[in-house]
């Protein structure tokens, strides 16, 4: 299925995919990536709770009119199971 779908978007890092998916291109399959996912105008945010070595993080993706721009997000003094990124929510300009 996956080799069936065609990209229509490329963003930074990851691939918005025909479908509306996005899948990380450096992701594995335990990351979560995507078990969490909030929009709001042309920005939308991704968590992902077990990413960034297992201390979780999340991805910010903002149109600028010709492309994604991406911004990685994770705690300064995470820890193995913190699980950042396990609720997102953006409204407006607040994450």
């Amino acid at each position: 299925m996956t080799s069936q779908i065609q990209e229509l978007t490329k963003l930074d890092g990851a691939v918005l995919l025909e479908d509306g998916s996005v899948k990380l291109t450096s992701s594995s399959s335990g990351d979560e990536f995507g078990s969490t996912v909030s929009i709001s105008g042309n920005t939308f945010v991704i968590g992902a709770s077990l990413g960034n070595g297992g201390t979780g993080c999340s991805y910010v993706y903002h149109w600028n009119g010709g492309s994604y721009e991406k911004i990685q997000l994770q705690a300064s003094d995470g820890v193995l199971y913190d699980y950042f990124g396990y609720s997102v929510s953006i409204d407006g300009d607040n994450i």
